[in-house]
C-alpha cells in the first residue's frame, strides 16, 4: 500500500480532457434532464475544456476503476439515496 503524504490533494480520475459541454450532456443524461443545452457564444471568455492532469496519483500506482459517465450516476444515486429521493422518477427533470 502507498501512502500519500502531501498537503496538496492528488487529482483522482482518468487523466484525459473533457469538454465542458460534454461534462453538461453527461450530468444531463445522469439526471435525467431533458431540454436542450445551449451555449452562450456572448460569453466565450470560458474555459471550453478542463484536462486533467493525474500524474501524481497515477505515479503513485492509482488508477480510475469506474469510468466518468458511470461515476456520475453512482454519485446522483448516492446523494438521491442519502436526501430521501429514492426514486429516480421524483427528479425535477424527469
Amino acid at each position: 500500500m502507498c501512502v500519500f503524504r502531501s498537503n496538496r490533494a492528488p487529482i483522482l480520475g482518468e487523466g484525459g480532457g473533457l469538454q465542458i459541454i460534454e461534462l453538461a450532456r453527461l450530468v444531463a443524461e445522469v439526471i435525467g434532464y431533458q431540454a436542450r443545452i445551449v451555449l452562450d457564444p456572448s460569453y466565450p471568455d470560458g474555459t471550453p475544456q478542463k484536462l486533467l492532469d493525474a500524474s501524481r496519483i497515477t505515479a503513485l500506482g492509482w488508477q480510475a476503476q469506474t469510468p466518468l459517465p458511470e461515476w456520475l450516476k453512482k454519485t446522483y444515486d448516492w446523494f438521491r439515496r442519502s436526501h430521501g429521493l429514492v426514486s429516480r422518477e421524483a427528479t425535477p427533470f424527469g
